[in-house]
């Protein structure tokens, strides 16, 4: 086979692969096979800056999508570590609970085992001092009575049917 003929082979089959459009008859003179060449070399210019720009595109598409990843990445973190500082509130906050309820255990269990005519002795004077203050300012005491009844030992009844 000749070279003309093999190239004009090739360029047919290049030609019909590609689908680059109708070729003329066969056998090429040298000024039409240059022209088909020259747009086999165009078409494939054409092709490269095509799969250039569809490089950059997806590189941006790539890079656009890596960002959001990231973005959705960070929040995500953070929203946890949010959850995880609130658990640790919670449950700081439950622990201090528990220890409240076990000193209130502690203080009724004290106050239990505390001896109850002693307080009711302390509360039967701070009954008699808080009336006797009511009594001074209600029924019109002065000072000098209200010392006097305190410093008679008079009981709470005296002073009341006093005034």
């Amino acid at each position: 086979m000749s070279l003309k003929n093999e190239r004009d082979t090739t360029i047919q089959k290049v030609f019909a692969r590609h689908n680059l459009g109708s070729l003329p008859n066969i056998p090429f003179s040298n000024e039409v096979a240059l022209s088909l060449i020259n747009r086999i070399k165009s078409r494939l210019m054409d092709l490269e800056k095509d799969m250039q720009d569809k490089k950059i595109s997806n590189e941006n598409e790539l890079k656009t999508a890596w960002d959001h990843y990231m973005e959705a990445n960070d929040r995500w973190k953070n929203i946890e570590a949010q959850k995880q500082a609130k658990l640790e509130i919670k449950t700081g906050i439950l622990k201090r609970i528990e220890e409240k309820e076990n000193e209130c255990d502690s203080f009724e269990l004290q106050l239990s085992n505390v001896n109850l005519s002693h307080i009711d002795e302390k509360e039967n004077k701070m009954v008699r001092v808080t009336c006797s203050l009511f009594l001074f300012g209600i029924r019109g005491l002065s000072l000098s009575e209200h010392i006097m009844l305190q410093s008679s030992n008079f009981s709470l009844n005296r002073a009341v049917y006093r005034g």
